[in-house]
């Protein structure tokens, strides 16, 4: 039998008074505009934003003043973007692609991909098909720093060294720089004084490990962060890696040889080919997908978020995150301001991702692993909040499920072939998140099924509105204990508690089963206390206990005053037959008069797996029975132990889903468009509890229900 701890009872039940939301994920909104170039058009004019011209623009870097530069590809140049907008060449001829040291407007690069800005102002170019790396002086000569035209992997200093079709290209505080040397697939160092050697990599793989021991396949691009850690886009691995300052690899997002779009924890995450990275002073990477098309952001929490753009869907379109379009996006890099700009290389233009405004999805609560019995149902549920256009999509081991677009799945009648792991992408206009996966085990029928054991629920009691607690028994008769708590909350700071609360157990017909008042300190009904794991009372308490066996069927409890008094009071009713007995409780359920403090109701599950359960807080819906005075806008949450949310709801909106399993239990309906909250989770054992209150603080008579769903 589970027992309920009393501490556990006062977290759930006498601590608890105000509704709350604790926000999990969320993701940044950023409006994206076009900063330089025209969709489409190929070119290499300098001029002002719209009038400029690029051809297969790929590495950004910014210096400490706030230009942007820009390896130029495709026209073989370094271009320079002021903060104004202004675009100019700053070295290289337009259009000659060769290898020649000198003034900068007399220099000539082959394919310039990668590009590095250091403190002092050198700029610093992974020229690929010329395999050097290249530098510009503030003063506008160019030289090559390392390397010579002859391709190949040999460490050592300036061109005694090798490299093969280097792309992309990092700077750290010290000035030291760092290189994606793609055609080696080998991370390169090279000191200030132009000493090259390998940090890590030098064959093609995916294993991670310690310097050379570690393998990469095509890494393009590499970033820093302030700690001294290296980032590299591990592009034909759909892979991002990190190199510590102890050169130890690690793979910290994506998975080795599996593309994709999916948002969500580091290794659920999948990439198409990443072209660029970039790193803030929080240590969040932000990601150009090149084959995604889209912009996609690593926070330090490890959570993957796409901010911009749309999976597969290629365009130019301007727009606020999920609306905008990029075509194939190779470059990105932050500014001091945490603005992004990001080379749109197949649009042949700079784009400006600026943070926004807008709500993106907040995912206020994942959902949770579960475990069922064969045959059982299985629910995994979101809470989540976001701007226009919010809408939801589950996945089964990444594969999206057709037609589950609600915060809510359910599995019926689960076998071997349900266990999986089920995750949820949550969009909007302005973005997409999508929660890790929460896995679903399915264990013999033979197993204990979770079962509801208890229930209690406080609230004020006063004169014509006495505090009702109800309940159903199925499949066998069941030995119940009843509790009426007023005097006992003192124990736990309660003031104001009711002095002499009665209790009266009645049928569905209305027929008086049986009463008590003061307990009286009866032996039998003490020791019922500790078996069921209630906490202990006076014997001279004036609180209120009873114990008997009912047949199947439904019941209700009444919790009034003896002498009109009032006072907050609490309602228990616990199952009291041992584990595996045939009786169970199916429903259990409490309704008062809600105002400014919510009815709060804990309740227990017990048994060897998780128990789905069906809440429902009523109050529009009462109407129908007459009830003159009810709730007219209902919210409730469901929480565990530790006051966790794991389920929040304000209004049902009319699900199917949700109607159907009205009907599985017996409930009686809701009105599509009513304002009555529904929530519906697989819970383990555990002791939770649901809240139930007003929208905005309003008050009036509701019921909160809690259904065993089968």
């Amino acid at each position: 039998m589970l027992k309920w701890p009393p501490s556990s009872v006062i977290r759930a039940l006498v601590l608890v008074s105000t509704l709350h939301l604790t926000p999990r994920l969320a993701a940044q909104t950023y409006a994206i505009s076009t900063l330089a170039g025209a969709p489409d058009q190929i070119g290499a004019s300098d001029g002002t934003g719209a009038a400029a011209r690029f051809q297969d623009p790929r590495g950004l870097a910014y210096d400490a003043a706030g230009n942007l530069y820009v390896a130029d590809h495709g026209n073989a140049v370094i271009r320079k973007v002021s903060p104004a907008g202004v675009v100019t060449t700053l070295a290289g001829v337009a259009g000659v692609h060769g290898h020649l040291d000198g003034p900068a407007s007399q220099a000539l690069f082959f394919t310039p991909i990668g590009i590095a800005v250091d403190s002092a102002g050198n700029v610093y170019v992974a020229d690929a098909l010329n395999s050097d790396i290249r530098e510009i002086t503030p003063g506008g000569t160019v030289s090559t720093l390392a390397g010579s035209e002859s391709s190949g992997f040999a460490d050592g200093t300036g061109s005694a060294a090798q490299f093969d079709g280097p792309t992309g290209v990092a700077v750290d505080s010290a000035g030291t720089l760092y290189v994606a040397d793609a055609g080696n697939n080998a991370i390169r160092k090279i000191t200030a004084a132009g000493v090259v050697t390998t940090l890590a990599g030098g064959a093609r793989g995916a294993a991670d490990g310690v310097g050379r021991a570690a393998t990469f396949a095509n890494p393009v691009a590499v970033a820093t962060d302030s700690s001294g850690n290296l980032y590299v886009a591990d592009q034909q691995n759909d892979t991002l890696r990190q190199i510590t300052v102890g050169g130890v690899v690690t793979t910290i997002a994506g998975f080795a040889g599996q593309n994709g779009s999916a948002d969500g924890s580091a290794g659920a995450a999948r990439f198409d080919m990443p072209g660029a990275i970039t790193v803030d002073g929080s240590g969040n990477l932000y990601v150009a997908d090149t084959g995604n098309s889209t912009i996609r952001r690593v926070g330090a929490d490890g959570q993957v978020v796409t901010l911009a753009g749309l999976a597969n869907d290629p365009g130019s379109t301007d727009g606020v995150g999920l609306a905008a379009r990029f075509d194939a996006p190779s470059g990105i890099a932050i500014s001091s301001s945490g603005s992004l700009v990001v080379a749109d290389s197949g649009n042949q233009t700079l784009r400006s991702a600026v943070p926004a405004a807008g709500t993106a999805p907040v995912i206020a609560e994942s959902p949770q692993s579960v475990t069922c019995v064969a045959g059982g149902t299985a629910a995994f549920t979101v809470s989540a909040t976001g701007g226009p256009g919010l809408s939801y999509q589950w996945y089964r081991n990444g594969a999206a499920l057709p037609g589950e677009t609600a915060p809510l799945l359910v599995l019926e009648e689960v076998n071997s072939a349900n266990a999986a792991g089920y995750s949820v992408a949550v969009r909007d206009d302005y973005g997409s998140l999508t929660s890790a996966a929460a896995a679903l085990t399915v264990v013999a029928a033979t197993a204990t099924p979770g079962r509801l054991v208890n229930l209690s629920t406080r609230s004020w009691v006063a004169t014509g509105s006495p505090l009702i607690a109800g309940f159903t028994i199925a499949g066998g008769s069941k030995q119940i204990l009843v509790r009426g708590i007023g005097p006992g909350l003192a124990a736990f700071g309660i003031e104001g508690s009711l002095p002499d609360p009665v209790l009266t157990l009645q049928a569905t017909s209305g027929a008086m089963l049986a009463s008590a008042a003061a307990w009286g300190g009866q032996p039998q009904l003490a020791d019922i206390f500790a078996d069921v794991g209630a906490f202990s009372l006076a014997s001279t308490s004036q609180d209120a206990a009873l114990d008997t066996t009912l047949a199947p069927g439904p019941y209700s409890v009444q919790l009034s005053g003896a002498s009109g008094d009032s006072g907050t009071a609490m309602a228990e009713i616990y199952d009291a037959d041992p584990a595996g007995a045939a009786g169970s409780l199916v429903n259990l359920s409490a309704r008062t008069q809600v105002g400014a403090t919510p009815l709060v109701a804990g309740f227990a599950v017990g048994g060897a797996t998780g128990a789905t359960v069906l809440i429902r807080g009523i109050g529009p819906g009462l109407s129908q029975f007459g009830v003159a005075d009810a709730l007219a806008q209902v919210q409730i949450q469901l929480l565990d132990s530790a006051g966790r949310v794991m389920a929040a709801n304000a209004a049902w909106g009319g699900s199917a889903t949700l109607a159907a399993q009205f009907s599985k239990v017996g409930a009686f309906g809701l009105a599509a468009g009513s304002s009555d909250a529904v929530v519906m989770a697989t819970l383990p054992a555990g002791m939770y509890t649901a809240q139930m209150g007003g929208v905005g603080g309003a008050t009036g008579q509701a019921l909160l229900e809690i259904y065993l769903i089968p």
